[in-house]
């Protein structure tokens, strides 16, 4: 029996079977040198738990007081960081300048397929842990007695299933802000100590360090872990892509201060400067608009060691980096507000940034540079790493592919011919919730399990991993629906309010009318049409194999902007009544009949003449 006592919650296992299900793994799936992170004691009586756990390459980490200390950790088993650990560190040398050559640290992951970093004094951390996993139930039809509310079942059952990994979630979360105050204590120490050192504090500070780091991997560990093999809940998405971004963050701000503690023992000569200059908040990846603003500012911070000590600061400089050259002609200058101040007491500095000019629909990057001069004169030249990749557009037209763009970079890296469904279907989420200009803290209608669960299994057949060209066939079909949504005239306020209702198949579309009153109609994305809206309505017809029709909408249905959807359907009278469609975040749907002429009053649809749809649909609308 292995149990885990702190205030927050208790587990009770039947050994490492019950170890491997709080984890979401199969037994034969524990990686090695993955993480348990949890607050208080973790406590095994019986010996067998612990050996099978260790011999797992398991690492278990308590929170109990002060820095956080390892309940054990195999001496043979050390944690995969990335950096070439020597025998006296877990730190890597980190590439520092002098001032004749300047370097920075950077993410370890390149800005593709894992989050930026970002910090979070700068962001509004004000997400709620709710539940993910990846199960999603095929929608339910609905009752004939179905007036008001109808309630998924198989959704409680999901949300008992996600509270592992939504936990471990808010546990990562817990030590991170923990971590925010160890960082600052480690500062002030080393402040100190710096000035003069015994033998006896430099070992202490050193081993709060090490200590710090292992955690801090760790957790990067079990986040990674977590983002690859769960479906996170839509309000979860973002959480726990900042929360990799922050904890990223705050190994680069240790490591600053590890070098700077070993400079002591082994001074370089010239001496170097534990400065780096990161990007803590940007709004990328992302598809961008010339000439407009972009939705938040991007923002830089100076770090530095806890020993430097800056006189001055230059104004930050941003430039543009693209993948491909710019066309004869285009003027140089790609940015409006090409330099910043900078905060000299919080060493950050905010940018608005307005593009002048398109990216051709290739991948561009941005990098930023300034100036330091310390206290007895030496001026040291800092860059930045690039930001996250974006696109700027000139036309609405291009956003398909430059999304399309986007999001196969991010799913697969330089070196991945595939990656798992769970991650890509995060990553698709959150490009799907700014495509349709929702908040990702409270996002009102996202991609919901069952339609993600319909997208798995009609474009990567269900495969726990995907590839390149299943992702390719699949960009040609989302991505024009996508498109429509974002750029069509009240596309997307009727997806977001439930009245479009979604990716689903034909004969989920019948099963849900095929009881409900005649004039009972809903709005979905065709499968054979990408980009095509199709209606499912219900007509005056006692055989139930007739009773469900659907109507292809044509390109003649709908000029926009003189002719809307809502325009559309206000002239149609074989509509009555939308059958609409939400999501809590649980994962509990919600449906209910509503009055079309109530719908249609917030978008002031006026009657227009109908025209024939395409053919495969009904020609003429049947009453």
């Amino acid at each position: 029996m292995a149990t885990q006592e702190g205030t927050d919650w208790t587990h009770q296992s039947n050994g490492m079977s019950d170890i491997h299900q709080l984890l979401g793994l199969e037994s034969n799936e524990m990686d090695a040198g993955f993480t348990l992170t949890a607050s208080g004691n973790i406590t095994f009586p019986e010996a067998q738990d612990v050996g099978a756990f260790q011999s797992s390459g398991g690492f278990l980490t308590s929170s109990t007081s002060g820095i956080s200390q390892s309940s054990f950790y195999p001496p043979t088993k050390r944690l995969n960081t990335g950096l070439n650990n020597s025998s006296s560190s877990a730190f890597s040398p980190l590439p520092l300048f002098t001032p004749s050559a300047v370097h920075s640290p950077g993410p370890s992951f390149g800005g593709l397929g894992t989050p930026p970093i970002v910090l979070p004094s700068i962001r509004d951390p004000n997400a709620n842990a709710s539940t993910n996993g990846a199960v999603y139930p095929q929608k339910r039809p609905l009752s004939p007695q179905m007036n008001g509310t109808y309630r998924d079942n198989s959704a409680r059952d999901f949300a008992r299933t996600a509270e592992p990994s939504s936990h471990m979630l808010q546990q990562i979360e817990a030590f991170y802000h923990k971590q925010v105050e160890d960082l600052q204590n480690i500062r002030n120490l080393q402040f100190k100590v710096m000035h003069a050192v015994s033998d006896e504090e430099f070992h202490k500070l050193n081993q709060m360090h090490e200590e710090l780091k292992r955690n801090i991997d760790q957790q990067l560990q079990m986040l990674a872990h977590l983002g690859r093999s769960n479906i996170f809940a839509p309000n979860e998405v973002n959480k726990a892509f900042y929360l990799h971004q922050d904890l990223q963050t705050q190994s680069m701000q240790l490591e600053l201060y590890h070098q700077e503690l070993m400079s002591l023992k082994v001074p370089s000569n010239p001496p170097r400067c534990y400065i780096a200059l990161v990007i803590i908040q940007q709004p990328f990846p992302a598809v961008l608009t010339k000439g407009r603003p972009t939705e938040e500012p991007v923002a830089v911070q100076l770090m530095t060691g806890a020993h430097v000590d800056i006189e001055t600061i230059s104004q930050l400089h941003v430039v543009v980096n693209m993948d491909s050259t710019q066309p004869k002609g285009t003027p140089s200058k790609n940015i409006e507000n090409e330099q910043e101040d900078m905060d000299p007491n919080t060493k950050i500095a905010k940018f608005n940034i307005k593009f002048l000019n398109g990216t051709r629909k290739n991948l561009a990057t941005l990098k930023f540079d300034m100036q330091v001069k310390l206290r007895g004169g030496a001026v040291i030249p800092v860059e930045s790493n690039p930001s996250h990749p974006f696109v700027v557009i000139t036309n609405e037209c291009q956003f398909e592919e430059s999304d399309g763009l986007l999001l196969r970079a991010e799913s697969f890296q330089s070196s991945d011919t595939q990656v798992p469904w769970a991650l890509f279907g995060n990553l698709l989420q959150r490009h799907f919730l700014r495509a349709t200009r929702q908040d990702p803290v409270k996002p009102q209608r996202f991609l919901s399990r069952s339609e993600l669960q319909y997208i798995s299994a009609k474009f990567f057949g269900g495969n726990s991993n995907i590839t390149i060209k299943m992702f390719d066939d699949f960009w040609a079909w989302f991505g024009k629906g996508l498109q429509k949504l974002r750029y069509q005239r009240h596309l997307c306020s009727m997806w977001q309010h439930g009245l479009i209702y979604g990716y689903v198949p034909r004969d989920t579309v019948n099963a849900a009318l095929v009881n409900q009153d005649v004039g009972t109609f809903l709005i979905r994305l065709s499968e054979s049409n990408p980009g095509t809206f199709a209606i499912g309505y219900v007509i005056d017809e006692t055989d139930p194999e007739k009773r469900v029709r659907h109507y292809l909408i044509t390109k003649d249905d709908v000029w926009a902007p003189k002719k809307t959807l809502p325009d559309f359907l206000a002239d149609s009278p074989q509509f009555q009544k939308f059958l609409q469609i939400n999501y809590e975040i649980t994962g509990l749907e919600k449906h209910r009949i509503v009055d079309k002429e109530l719908v249609l009053e917030t978008y002031n649809a006026k009657k227009q003449p109908t025209d024939q749809p395409s053919s495969g649909y009904d020609h003429t609308l049947l009453h």
